[in-house]
């Protein structure tokens, strides 16, 4: 059996165990934020992940976990075992953490970054 590490692609995420507040964008002027708890993703979707536009979510032994997707994470995720499920998926629609901004910028530019030379 072959194992894969998720310590890279989960470091490179963003945890949400329990709740998480982010910013979604309506209209250029105005901006309202939401918390959002994130335990039944956890309780329910063990070992699967959900993708939606420029996000993936993954639920994992550590935990719930969200980033923008690079071009490999669905293949290290099926290769280690996780399956496809469908499930709210952060950061998909110009949504964003408020709290954890330094690392969305950062996870916007390894997303980019995993793209850049493919044709």
């Amino acid at each position: 059996m072959k194992v894969i590490h998720l310590g890279p692609l989960e470091g490179d995420s963003i945890c949400l165990n329990g709740r998480i507040t982010i910013s979604r964008p309506y209209g250029v002027a105005r901006q309202t934020e939401e918390v959002l708890d994130m335990s039944e993703v956890r309780a329910n979707h063990f070992m699967e992940f959900a993708v939606d536009g420029p996000a993936i979510c993954f639920v994992s032994e550590n935990g719930v976990f969200a980033k923008l997707r690079g071009n490999q994470d669905e293949e290290i995720l099926l290769a280690a075992g996780f399956r496809p499920g469908e499930f709210y998926v952060p950061f998909a629609n110009g949504d964003y953490p408020p709290y954890e901004l330094r690392k969305y910028c950062q996870m916007m530019k390894k997303a980019r970054e995993s793209y850049e030379g493919m044709t």
